[in-house]
Order: C-alpha cells, then sequence, then structure tokens
C-alpha cells in the first residue's frame, strides 16, 4: 500500500443549531434545519472516482482516513451525546468498510445517518441494499444539472450526469431512505438552476416530506483555484439566478436553502441562508468544544458590513473572491 494511501487527522468538526430558530421562520424552514443539527462530521479522506474541478479538496484522490481512525471519531461524537453522524470525503460509497462504519455508527446510538455522495454508485442495488442494512438512514447526492450533459460538463466526466440520475431513482424507491439533493452553484450551473427546481419539486412529490435542496455557492479553495476564470459567475448574475430560482422553488413547494454567500447579496432573503441558523465547534478528544462560529477559514467581512444587522451572523465573503469582484462593487475595502 502506498504511503499516501492513508490519510491521518484528528480533526472533528460538528455543526449546531445557533441559539433558537425564530419563530418568524417558515415551517418549513424550522423542520429541515432541525433535521441539520446537531451533527458530527466524520471525514472517511479525499479518494474519489471524480475529480471535479470545482472541489474544495486539493490532497491526492487516493488518500483515505484509517478505518480506527474513523471508528475512533464516531465513537467521539456518539460519546459526545450527538445522534446525527455524516460521513463524507471524497466519496464514501467507494469504501469497503462503509457498511461496518454505519453499523458501528447504529450501535453506538447515532438515529440519523448520512453519507454525502456524487451519486456514481448507488443505483447499484446491491451495495445500496447493503447500506440500508447496516442502517443508513439519509444520502445527500450531489447533482448540478438535470440535463446529464450539462452535469457531464460539470464535473468534467461523461456518463457521470446519467450515473447520479440512476442513483437519485434508485434512492427515492427506497422509502425509508431520506434523500436530499445539492448543488455547486457556479457560472456554468446557474442557466439550469430552473430545471433542477423543476426535478426536485417533481421528485419530492410521492414522498412524505418534500426533498431539501442544498444551494452551495462555489467556494474558491482546492482546485477550484485552478479554474476561477470559467466557474465564478458574475456577481449580479449571481444574485438574479439565485433570486429567481428560490422564487420559483417556493411556487413549486421546494424546499431549498443556500449556503456560502453574504445574505446582503439577496435581500429579504436572509431566512433562507443556512449561514445564518448553524454554528461550527470543534470537537477535541477530551470531549471540549472549540468554538469557531460561522465564520470559515479565508472569509472576511468588508468596511461596509459595520452597523448591518446581519453582521453577527453573516458569512461573511470568500477572500478570493474579492479580487475577481469589480471594486466599484465592494464600495470599501475589507477587513
Amino acid at each position: 500500500m502506498a504511503d499516501n494511501s492513508v490519510l491521518a487527522t484528528n480533526t472533528l468538526d460538528i455543526s449546531v443549531l445557533r441559539g433558537d430558530l425564530p419563530t418568524q421562520a417558515p415551517p418549513w424552514i424550522q423542520a429541515t434545519i432541525e433535521t441539520m443539527v446537531p451533527v458530527v462530521y466524520a471525514f472517511l479522506g479525499s479518494r474519489c472516482d471524480l475529480s471535479c474541478p470545482y472541489c474544495s479538496l486539493d490532497e491526492p484522490s487516493t488518500c483515505w482516513r484509517g478505518a480506527d481512525e474513523v471508528q475512533r471519531a464516531i465513537a467521539q461524537g456518539a460519546a459526545a451525546g450527538f445522534d446525527k453522524l455524516m460521513l463524507i470525503g471524497g466519496e464514501p460509497t467507494l469504501r469497503d468498510d462503509l457498511p461496518e462504519l454505519i453499523e458501528r455508527a447504529r450501535s453506538l446510538g447515532y438515529r440519523s445517518i448520512t453519507i454525502t455522495t456524487n451519486g456514481q454508485r448507488l443505483h447499484d442495488d446491491d451495495l445500496r441494499g447493503r447500506l440500508l442494512a447496516a442502517g443508513l438512514t439519509h444520502v445527500q447526492i450531489s447533482l448540478h444539472a438535470a440535463d446529464p450533459a450539462t452535469h457531464d460538463a460539470v464535473v468534467d466526466r461523461a456518463g457521470a450526469g446519467a450515473r447520479a440520475l440512476a442513483s437519485l431513482d434508485a434512492c427515492l424507491g427506497e422509502p425509508d431512505l431520506h434523500v436530499a439533493l445539492t448543488s455547486v452553484i457556479a457560472a456554468p450551473t446557474l442557466e439550469g438552476l430552473p430545471a433542477m427546481i423543476e426535478l426536485v419539486a417533481a421528485a419530492s412529490k410521492d414522498r412524505r416530506t418534500p426533498i431539501p435542496y442544498y444551494l452551495q455557492v462555489l467556494r474558491p479553495v482546492g482546485r477550484a483555484r485552478a479554474h476561477l476564470g470559467e466557474l465564478v459567475p458574475d456577481p449580479p448574475r449571481l444574485a438574479e439566478g439565485l433570486r429567481g430560482a428560490l422564487a420559483l422553488a417556493d411556487r413549486r413547494g421546494v424546499r431549498a436553502l443556500y449556503t456560502n454567500l453574504p445574505v446582503c447579496v439577496l435581500p429579504g432573503l436572509e431566512l433562507r441562508s443556512a449561514d445564518r441558523w448553524l454554528t461550527n465547534q470543534r470537537l477535541t478528544a477530551e470531549g471540549q468544544r472549540i468554538e469557531f462560529g460561522h465564520r470559515r477559514e479565508g472569509y472576511r467581512k468588508l468596511a461596509i458590513c459595520d452597523g448591518c444587522p446581519h453582521d453577527a451572523t453573516c458569512v461573511g465573503i470568500d477572500a478570493s473572491w474579492l479580487a475577481l469582484m469589480d471594486p466599484q462593487l465592494l464600495k470599501a475595502p475589507a477587513r
């Protein structure tokens, strides 16, 4: 086994609710947020069967996190009282021991176990059946366009869109499996957002609860740094596209939330920002929680943020974006 086949890390990140959900939040937002947190994120490693240009990871795609270390992280979260677990990568479904990890988590008391996935393998009945038998309760599938060819272009892999859609259909056929969808919002995906909203609406029709849809604005980190020119949308176009998509989501009954974007970009839609409701912490091996808030590494605020009523809960803007934006749009230096 190559030296880089196992990725070692002691990080265990968690997300929790920031205070109480205000009464002005629509019931569906409250229900969606409460299914998301409090949650433990167990990083399985960066190995993946795709090499998406927008990926926030830049480690070699052959890296796995050791099984013993993942097991310790899962046990650490359970010991701290968490009952929601999200297994993230990389691509979790590539791990041969994924059913065993899920089974172990269930034995430790986790009631909600989610995997994030690019959807390239869950159309396989045998794999999906083994994961469900082990105790998998939720999947969050990345789908960036309703049109398979457009999805292929976004992830730079022929056939990826058809496989992701096949996996979505297969997961929707499992009555006890909760399904969510996520799309990276970048220049190539903005035009297709209305079609994605319609796809989510149609997929939700026969579900007990509508499918949550998370619009994750591109973060210019990891492999995305090498493709910023083609990926970063013009800010006014980004705002217009997101506002239109969220309006259509309301009309079609789609539970759509966005993330990684200052709330001032979409005035009047502050309640639709997932970042507004969540705060991030780091859990130490001793059970101590280290608060690092909703702010993400590399994010900054602008001088014009002073006095903003959302300053305390806004994620800010990725510093890498500042150099790509029109200085006249910023109106003030960063702080």
